[in-house]
């Protein structure tokens, strides 16, 4: 099969980063998700979600491909970017350095969530009722600490994101850990 060299088909991305650092020590209610609550089942309930960008909810760029808890309580994830051409014009570019100010633009992540509140009478304060992450979205600056962009891929052509991720981000993963 011939391969057109100018090929302009939107690419697949795949981001690694922090998607939530949890609120320590804090018993006010409110709907921030708390260090107790960064478990194995919080992070398999963040797979699958979509992914945006600012949290504009009106243009999905993709979903949460994997979702860990690593050992500072913090949400880790791996978003995959679908081969949609607005996110590709928009991602690429903006995840490099700007050697002017030697930043990123979009170089922070942030944990979207739906909450609900009630209230017991009318004379008590409102309270949650439920809070549950909703999606996460690339940011130009996190409201939480280290929610940082760790490292991006475009995904080859014609290549399976199970594929590229077994074979060339588990292994980078392994080696990090390890050393």
């Amino acid at each position: 099969m011939v391969m057109d060299c100018c090929d302009k088909s939107p690419h697949e991305i795949l981001i690694s980063g922090c998607a939530y650092t949890p609120l320590y020590g804090e018993d006010s209610p409110s709907t921030i998700f708390k260090h107790d609550q960064m478990t194995s089942a919080f992070a398999e309930s963040v797979k699958g979600l979509p992914v945006y960008i600012e949290h504009d909810t009106s243009k999905q760029i993709g979903e949460v491909y994997d979702a860990y808890i690593n050992e500072k309580r913090q949400l880790m994830t791996l978003l995959h970017i679908n081969n949609n051409p607005i996110a590709n014009k928009l991602l690429p570019p903006t995840l490099y350095k700007d050697p002017a100010v030697n930043q990123r633009y979009y170089n922070a992540l942030s944990l979207g969530n739906d909450a609900s509140f009630g209230r017991k009478d009318n004379l008590s304060p409102p309270e949650v009722r439920s809070n549950v992450p909703a999606e996460v979205s690339l940011v130009m600056a996190g409201n939480r600490p280290m929610t940082e962009i760790d490292d991006y891929w475009l995904l080859p052509k014609h290549t399976s994101v199970n594929k590229f991720v077994k074979d060339k981000i588990t292994p980078n993963i392994i080696w990090s850990i390890t050393n």
